[in-house]
């Protein structure tokens, strides 16, 4: 027996069960050929939208999921480095070497004039 007529053997058991008439039974029979007939083109708007959404939802998944388990711990550490770049302060060899140039020239020149102070004093 194939599965066709297994299901018309079940669905006339069913049709007896619930006490139908010949002429009911008809009915039901011509109702469900009715709804077999408006399923397919519903079968194919269903199937049309269905595979740009599947491919869709694949590709949300595909790229979604990687991006939520590795997005925020990427992103801190993007924003720490930043941040540490931003408050680190920059030495720089030539300007630090300056400034101790002037500030070595104005204890001399200090010096010089607290030597001059004594020996203005003394005389």
């Amino acid at each position: 027996m194939t599965p066709k007529e297994a299901f018309k053997i079940g669905f006339l058991h069913k049709c007896a069960a619930d006490g139908l008439s010949p002429d009911e039974t008809m009915e039901r029979i011509r109702h469900a050929t009715l709804m077999m007939k408006t399923a397919g083109p519903i079968k194919d708007v269903v199937d049309t939208v269905k595979a740009p959404v599947g491919w869709a939802a694949n590709k949300a998944f595909n790229y979604g999921v990687p991006l939520a388990l590795f997005g925020p711990p990427i992103l801190g550490l993007g924003a720490g480095y930043a941040l540490s770049k931003m408050r680190d302060d920059t030495f720089d060899k030539d300007e630090a070497r300056k400034k101790e140039e002037i500030a070595e020239y104005q204890r001399a020149v200090e010096k010089l004039r607290r030597l001059r102070d004594r020996q203005l004093r003394m005389a």
